[in-house]
């Protein structure tokens, strides 16, 4: 579901948050998903006081796309949108 940088969807007062709110990205200037669960718990806390908040106090989502998991006792941290045109650095 498309929403503004308030998580609001394109219609009033129906907020949305998680893996079904789509925002459109600064970084690559396309709406993205953050399919993380952090970005749940962020969205779930700016989305619930958008909820109640009047217009001049809603909080704006600034949210950017990582994830990371730990595999075989090694972190796996990606910041960002990977793709073929990126740079891979490793840090150990």
């Amino acid at each position: 579901m498309l929403c503004d940088e308030h998580l609001q969807t394109n219609v009033r007062g129906v907020f949305a948050a998680g893996d079904v709110a789509r925002q459109r990205s600064p970084d690559l200037g396309v709406a993205v998903r953050h399919e993380h669960w952090t970005a749940a718990v962020d969205h779930a806390r700016i989305a619930a006081h958008n909820l109640v908040a009047d217009d001049a106090d809603l909080i704006v989502s600034q949210a950017r796309s990582y994830v990371w998991s730990d595999q075989f006792g090694r972190r796996l941290q990606i910041v960002g949108q990977p793709g073929a045109s990126r740079a891979d650095e490793i840090i150990e």
